[in-house]
Parts: C-alpha cells; structure tokens; sequence
C-alpha cells in the first residue's frame, strides 16, 4: 500500500481559499479616488459610486463602535438611512431602551445659540431612530435588502453657521473626528495608530458645497488629507432620501456640534471638541495624517512666495531671496516663527512692542538659539505656510485663526506655541489644539505668562472687546526668554 499523503488536499485548500480570497477583494466597496474631486460629477453617479451590489453580510445590527464615545462623535457600524432619517437596529428590545440618549449624537439642523439652547434641538424621529428587528421590517423593509454605502462615512450633521471657517473645520470637525475615530478602532488603546481612512464626507444640511472657506484653505487640505474621499454636500443627501430604497452605511461616525456641546467638558472648554478633551488615544494619533498633509501639499510644486516680513518691513532683494529658500530648506537651528498681524484690522500689537518683540527673537538668532522668521501669513501662497509650518518649533503669534496652523507642526519635545492675549483674556481654543497635537501652550499677558501641566488649564475663558485691541501690549523679553527655555529642553526625550 503507497504511503498516505496529504499534499493534494492541502493544494486543494489553498487554491480554495485563494479564490475566496479574490471573491472578497472584488466584492470590497469601491473607493472614491483623487478624480472625485471637486465634486463635479453627477450626484447620481456619486451615489452609485458608493453603492455595492453584493450581497449584504449577516450581520444585520447597529453597533456602537466605542461605547465610550464623546457626545458629538458617535461611530457605528450597520446604521441605516431611509428617506433622510437615520435609523439604528438593536437585536432587542432591552438593547433599544439601553441605548444612550440621542441627543448626544444628533440634533435638529439649527444654528448654535438660543434657537437650539436647551432641548430645543432635540432630535426627534425625522433625524434618528432606534429600532428593533422587529419594528424595522415594517418601518424601513427587510434589512437583507437595504443597499450598503461600503466603507466608512463621516456625516457632518450641522448646518453651515461655522463650516466655513479654517479653525473651526479643522480644529473641531476633523480633529475631533480623527480622534474619536482613533479611540474607536485602537486596541488596545495608546497602542497603535490606526489612519483614518474614509470613503466620504456627507454634510446633509450644507447646500452647494458651502463648507468651503473663503480664504480657499478647506478644499485643498481635505485633498491632501484624504485624497480617496470625496465631500457630499446637501444635494447627495437629497438624492438618498428621496426614494423608497433603504440604504445601509457600512461604517459611519456622526459628528454633531450641538451634541457635542451637551457634554459637560465642551462647555467648560467653550468648543465642541472639547468633549473628546478625556477621550483615550493612542499616543501621536494626530501624526500620520498631519504628516500626509504635509507630503501632499509639497507635491503640488514650489511656487514663488510673493511677499515675506522683515523687522524692517518688506523685505530687501536680498533678505527675500535668503527667506524664500528658507521656507524649502532645513537648518540645525529649530524654527522660531512669529505670525503678525499687523496687517489687519484688527487684534494687533503696539506697534513698538511688535518691533520690541522681533529685535529680542532676532537676538535668539544672531546668538545662534534658533532660526527665527517674521511672517504675514496673508503674503505666502498656501503651499508655502505649510512647508514653513512643517519645520517650526515655536511658534508665536496673537490670538487668531492662524494659530491654527499649528496642527501641521510636528510634535517634539521642544515644540511650543506662545500666544499673546490683551492681559488677563482667555481662551481655550489653541490651548486645545496644542493638548491634542502634542505641543507645549503659553498664553502671554504683555510682561507675565501661564502655562499648566498635563490635566489643569485655565479655569473658564475670560473674554471682552480688549481681546480685540489694535494696541495690544507685549514685552519682547518675555517671550523671548520663553524660548530659550524651551529650547534648552532636549529636542530628544
């Protein structure tokens, strides 16, 4: 009798399990590219785009990605969508009842203020429901049948009364997706960063791509962020509701301001993504998209910076030439990079105390502390305020949207920002923004400043017209020996 042998049968398996292995790639959900943007094909065919003919898997139930989500920033699998509602399908009828309040997911599309204070945006049965099997059947149809929008999609459930804005997009609404989203998909958590990857951005109550900033900044860096993504606006949404079909969202986080805004922490904070300020992330969970940001926008070519600001005022021929390939190029020295305002109609320094801090940082330079660099951010062409930005160390400016440019800074242990307030004003919005990109935050009050250690802050916001002032004061000093100090801590830990 010829020996046993077993290799034909694992052959067998093997080609076997290498075409069910094709069969599950073909059947992935197909992913938008690069050629979605910007948005001009038909809204039909961005629907169809996203759609999968497979079959849909067993699992027919919602599931909270993170049961510990923060309000504002809910992910789930398996949530459904019938004519604009929202629909989420518990196995039970005590998993029904167990889920967590809804207004803290969602609320009715109103603007933040006294028309949504309270309850008064409260969602109500048009925007989500929670459902039993039972009770889907004969509301939204037979689940097998619900059409899958395959990957994951993140539904900006607000209206535009702050899309348009570069901080509050990216300092809130990214920034806290991202986060949240982290916190969901890593386990254990603070162990590994998972990229955020979606196949769509949906903003069902901002019509005719409104979202976009004026300043043109919005478009761009969500093209370098998520090249594979499209953004759907009202239209898309529209287009869902209004058919008899259910659709199924294979993953979906719903990001809504006013939810958020019902956690105590955003209202202590004074900003939404101040929910997720206790939320536990992996370490650096910021860092591969601030870093794809970056090596995208470099991709788009050099162009010629038209203007940069000297101590003296525009630059020489000379200076401008030194200061252009600068913005190109890396030193030894960290960069030290002071954003004026002194341009604008608003918010500035004296005009002695902007010349009194610019000769103290230029001190810094000359002794060989750091490379430092005054820059009117509104003279560069964006490309070129990311590239300088994705160098700095320090960076100082006044309390404003261009702070905000922090976010694409990497993070060391040397990295600082230093913001100047009219003294004894308060805000906690870049002071939340260095907390989570992993940057160290002074606010400067003219000749004082404070800073805190990881877990305290500043207790509420102090605000008033000051914060405004076209004659705020600062000594240079100060935040030049802030500096030094800061650069004194070894840039490895």
């Amino acid at each position: 009798m010829p020996p046993l042998t077993i290799r034909p049968f694992v052959d067998f398996l093997l080609l076997l399990g290498l075409g069910s292995l094709i069969i599950y790639k073909s059947s992935k959900p197909p992913q938008l590219t690069e050629t979605s943007w910007p948005n001009d094909d038909s809204v039909e065919d961005r629907v169809t785009a996203t759609q999968n003919s497979v079959a849909f898997p067993r699992t027919f139930f919602t599931s909270i990605l993170h049961t510990k989500s923060p309000a504002g920033f809910w992910m789930f699998s398996k949530l459904y969508l019938h004519k604009g509602t929202i629909y989420a399908v518990a196995p039970t009828w005590a998993e029904k009842e167990s889920y967590p309040d809804l207004k803290f997911i969602l609320a009715q599309p109103k603007k933040m203020g006294p028309e949504s204070s309270g309850d008064k945006a409260k969602p109500t049965e048009k925007e989500m429901v929670v459902l039993t099997a039972d009770e889907a059947k004969s509301l939204i149809g037979a689940l097998e049948n619900a059409e899958l929008l395959g990957g994951l999609s993140i539904i900006l459930y607000d209206v535009n009364q702050f899309m348009a804005h570069y901080y509050h997009w990216w300092g809130e609404l990214m920034l806290g997706t991202v986060k949240s989203y982290s916190a969901a998909i890593s386990s254990p958590p603070r162990h590994r960063v998972v990229p955020l990857e979606p196949s769509q951005f949906i903003t069902p109550h901002v019509a005719n791509q409104s979202w976009r900033d004026r300043a043109g900044v919005n478009k761009p860096l969500m093209q370098a962020a998520f090249p594979g993504a499209s953004v759907e606006d009202k239209g898309y949404w529209d287009k869902l509701q209004n058919t008899n079909q259910t659709f199924v969202f294979e993953q979906a986080m719903i990001v809504s301001r006013i939810a958020a805004h019902k956690h105590p922490l955003a209202r202590s904070w004074g900003k939404m993504i101040g929910s997720t300020m206790n939320t536990t992330v992996p370490l650096g969970f910021w860092e591969p998209l601030r870093r794809r940001v970056v090596q995208n926008m470099a991709k788009r070519g050099t162009n010629q910076i038209t203007s940069l600001i000297t101590p003296r005022g525009r630059a020489s021929k000379k200076e401008d030439s030194l200061l252009k390939s600068s913005v190109l190029s890396h030193t030894r020295k960290p960069l030290v990079l002071y954003i004026s305002r002194q341009a604008t109609p608003h918010r500035r320094l004296r005009t002695e105390d902007d010349e009194d801090l610019i000769r103290a940082l230029e001190a810094l330079d000359i002794e060989g502390v750091c490379e430092f660099q005054a820059v009117k951010m509104e003279k560069l062409n964006f490309q070129d305020q990311i590239k300088l930005i994705a160098r700095s160390t320090v960076l100082i400016g006044l309390h404003g949207n261009g702070l905000t440019h922090q976010i694409w800074m990497p993070s060391s242990p040397q990295s600082t920002i230093i913001e100047i307030f009219y003294p004894k004003m308060y805000l906690h919005d870049y002071e939340m923004l260095a907390l989570n990109v992993g940057h160290k935050h002074y606010a400067v009050w003219n000749d004082t400043f404070v800073t805190y250690p990881e877990g305290e802050t500043f207790p509420g916001t102090r605000t008033g017209p000051e914060l405004h002032s076209v004659t705020i004061p600062v000594q240079g000093q100060t935040v030049a020996q802030i500096v030094r100090e800061r650069l004194a801590t070894p840039a490895q830990s």
